[in-house]
């Protein structure tokens, strides 16, 4: 993606580093407290650490599935460089 003026691109670097940071915060601070908090709440830490994987092993695979599908949808709808 080549962006045309230098504001796009300081705008897009800015929007990548908050985008990451709020992800990482997301992913590894807030979603395995609140997995074990009230999803397993009671069961022991081997149990909820199966759980964690099944349920993150199986949400890969449906991205696996349903990916070319959906791509092939978004390229259908001729919406290719409308940014620049």
């Amino acid at each position: 993606m080549l962006l045309r003026h230098p504001r796009q691109t300081w705008a897009w670097m800015f929007y990548d580093w908050a985008n990451s940071a709020f992800a990482t915060v997301v992913i590894a601070g807030f979603f395995p407290v609140f997995f074990r908090e009230f999803w397993s709440r009671g069961e022991a830490s081997p149990d909820i650490t199966f759980h964690l994987g099944a349920a993150n092993s199986l949400a890969s695979l449906v991205i696996v599935l349903v990916a070319p599908f959906i791509g092939a949808v978004a390229d259908s709808g001729g919406l290719k460089n409308v940014c620049c």
